[in-house]
């Protein structure tokens, strides 16, 4: 696209559906146009956890609208949990060492 020498006036961010690759994108509505980086809120932009999305962008200007960048995959994911308690083994200690234990985090609670 010829842009004329004319400034980039605003950009659009895209999202899909999730999960399939093959549902429409739809217009991220809570992204400002202006920013070259963007942080979804989950609640806000109704992504959910554990879905895998495609984005895309758009640049503009007064002459319209460029070609839709490449695809990027973005998986959501939520923090890991904590581990359990950490304890000191008593038997185990010195003057300048201790040892430590923690209860490791369950695969079932990723």
């Amino acid at each position: 696209m010829d842009d004329g020498g004319s400034p980039i006036s605003s950009y659009r961010l895209w999202v899909d559906g999730g999960n399939d690759f093959t549902t429409s994108f739809t217009e991220v509505a809570s992204y400002n146009g202006q920013d070259v980086e963007f942080t979804s809120d989950e609640a806000l932009d109704g992504l959910v956890t554990g879905k895998t999305y495609r984005f895309k962008t758009q640049a503009s200007n007064e002459y319209g609208s460029s070609e839709y960048s490449y695809e990027v995959i973005v998986g959501v994911g939520a923090d890991a949990p904590a581990p359990g308690d950490v304890t000191r083994d008593a038997d185990f200690q010195s003057s300048s060492s201790i040892l430590v234990h923690w209860t490791a985090v369950a695969l079932s609670d990723l």
